[in-house]
């Protein structure tokens, strides 16, 4: 892999270095100076693998939510308010894009507003 494919899959599967960084344990410092290319050929090999085994893991992050808790929603969404739409209506404060962000897991991290949703939902 390369560092451009490595920062992508971080990106896409984390949203940011730093959050990757505490959900996985990996040394913040050392993840930044593998993608600006100053560890010596053999130490990047190294971190690679090591990146890989951080990427492959299934994470028990307090703040990560999991797929069966955007399941929950999703489910507790169709069966209380039939479409996301007429939930968004019912709350105003929920935005419908959000709450697909949600239930596609485009939104990692648990927050203040996902609580709230949680607390609306029951």
């Amino acid at each position: 892999m390369n560092r451009q494919t490595i920062m992508k899959q971080i990106r896409r599967k984390f949203y940011s270095c730093v959050w990757f960084s505490s959900v996985t344990g990996v040394r913040l410092s050392r993840l930044r100076s593998y993608l600006a290319g100053k560890l010596s050929d053999q130490t990047a090999m190294a971190f690679e693998l090591e990146l890989y085994e951080a990427m492959k893991r299934e994470f028990n992050h307090p703040l990560y939510i999991t797929q069966s808790e955007r399941e929950h929603i999703r489910q507790r969404i169709a069966i209380t308010y039939a479409t996301r739409r007429a939930f968004c209506q019912r709350h105003k404060k929920f935005n419908e894009v959000w709450v697909s962000n949600i239930i596609n897991g485009r939104k990692k991290r648990k927050d203040q507003k996902y609580n709230e949703l949680l607390r609306v939902l029951g």
